[in-house]
């Protein structure tokens, strides 16, 4: 199975927020790794907090890409990298 690159964005954002660096990364890698943009709540007044957005991203990833390995998360803004951080806060729970 490929690793996996995906794209966080931050405060504000959404899945168009990288524009087409994904598909550009996604060419460039060919088949050796998956890239996706993955979808959280990031809105200023979002319903979801950071905790929740970064349970979203790890179910997206446990669910959808468990069999991905290397998994490399890249992200922008305050938003992308406390989902990312709070994503090792629960990533023991994941692996047990």
């Amino acid at each position: 199975m490929p690793g996996l690159i995906a794209f966080l964005y931050g405060l504000g954002g959404g899945a168009l927020s990288w524009g087409a660096v994904p598909q550009i990364v996604q060419a460039s890698l060919g088949t050796t790794f998956a890239v996706h943009t993955l979808d959280y709540s990031a809105g200023v007044r979002g319903k979801a907090d950071i905790a929740t957005s970064a349970d979203r991203i790890l179910t997206k990833i446990s669910t959808d890409f468990a069999e991905h390995e290397p998994i490399y998360l890249i992200w922008t803004q305050s938003r992308g990298a406390c989902c990312a951080s709070g994503l090792s806060a629960i990533a023991d729970i994941w692996t047990g």
